[in-house]
């Protein structure tokens, strides 16, 4: 009886803690063309130093982490999806984000969380992107809604939860790329327009735009990023595909500043 006890004992926390860091992410075995069903303990793991939500939060509003893994065998689209929850009292509500590389040096290749859409109803988390044969991707949960201080928080739990893991084999053409961008590349004495906000403050502007390709499949949007370090670039919003050819106002604009 003894020995039995312990057999059960050993075999709890391998399972309750296999997936506690990136190290020790727990394997998902894909299903090619099919769904993979994931059942998680909970998030009581290391929390990721990084986050693919970037705009919503950032590492340091989260303090736990439940980490996952796979590496295909094939180029695969891979769709990743958490349920919204039953109760946002007392069930985990989902916010992951999803990595390619080596648990020293991951990339964010995507990321969601539930959120609310205009009629308040809760939208479920899907992230995806295409996964390419013999590269390891890394999945972390977080605690982010858990973690929300008082009063808004904290919201839901780190509870057991599932999540699916859908593949397919059907991967899209990418569009080309576009094309003429204004100002163009390598440009120097950019005209900065200077004008007024609404209460008079000075606003400094540059207009930004580009051409659609003229070949391969048809874009359904672009997304625009900003900064001054071609490493740490802000995000900065989606433009639809028919805003190319129409210029965008990038405002905040600094004269002697290489964007």
């Amino acid at each position: 009886m003894k020995h039995f006890t312990l057999l059960l004992s050993l075999l709890f926390s391998v399972y309750a803690f296999a997936q506690s860091d990136c190290s020790n992410s727990q394997n998902v075995s894909l299903q090619v063309d099919g769904t993979t069903t994931v059942n998680s303990s909970g998030v009581s793991g290391t929390a990721p130093t990084s986050t693919c939500n970037s705009i919503f939060y950032t590492a340091s509003d989260v303090s736990a982490g439940d980490w996952y893994t796979f590496t295909p065998s094939q180029d695969l689209v891979v769709t990743i999806t958490a349920a919204v929850p039953g109760s946002v009292t007392n069930d985990y509500i989902a916010s992951a984000s999803a990595y390619e590389g080596s648990c020293g040096n991951l990339i964010c290749v995507g990321g969601d969380l539930i959120t609310v859409d205009g009629q308040d109803n809760l939208v479920p988390v899907e992230i995806q992107f295409i996964a390419s044969a013999n590269t390891a991707y890394y999945i972390a949960f977080d605690d982010y809604y858990a973690n929300i201080p008082a009063p808004d928080g904290p919201l839901g739990t780190t509870a057991a939860f599932s999540f699916d893991v859908s593949t397919s084999t059907n991967i899209p053409t990418a569009p080309n790329a576009a094309t003429n961008p204004t100002p163009t590349d390598g440009a120097t004495n950019v005209d900065v327009v200077e004008t007024t906000d609404d209460n008079g403050g000075p606003i400094e502007q540059v207009a930004i735009q580009w051409n659609e390709p003229t070949t391969g499949p048809t874009p359904t949007g672009y997304e625009v990023y900003l900064g001054t370090d071609q490493n740490s670039l802000n995000f900065l919003g989606t433009a639809q595909s028919d805003a190319a050819g129409s210029p965008i106002n990038i405002t905040g604009m600094q004269y002697d500043t290489t964007y």
